[in-house]
């Protein structure tokens, strides 16, 4: 996930890389579609299905396409990851490993 201002819209995409760098590497090719630096506040493993997955239980808060408000259950849902904290995705997931990816 990744947010270009604190309080600001939360990107959920997928990403079939699960390296820090590479996942620096997907946030560098976002950035120039987006008016302010991204930065990475975390990430879960899992798969395109989950993906869909968790667009579907946010959509309530879609802005547009990947972008939602970050507010709720997603707002608990991303700082349990930012955290480092276990707090598996919403659904059930093939691969529900969470981890923090924090600098």
């Amino acid at each position: 996930m990744a947010q270009p201002e604190p309080g600001g819209p939360v990107k959920i995409g997928y990403s079939r890389v699960d390296r820090p760098s590479e996942v620096m590497r997907r946030i560098a090719v976002l950035e120039p579609g987006c008016p302010w630096p991204l930065r990475l506040i975390g990430t879960t493993k899992g798969t395109v299905y989950d993906e869909r997955k968790l667009h579907d239980r946010f959509a309530h808060l879609r802005i547009h396409r990947e972008w939602f408000r970050l507010e709720g259950e997603l707002q608990l849902w991303v700082n349990g990851i930012a955290n480092g904290r276990h707090v598996g995705p919403p659904h059930p997931a093939r691969e529900g490993e969470i981890r923090s990816l924090r600098p």
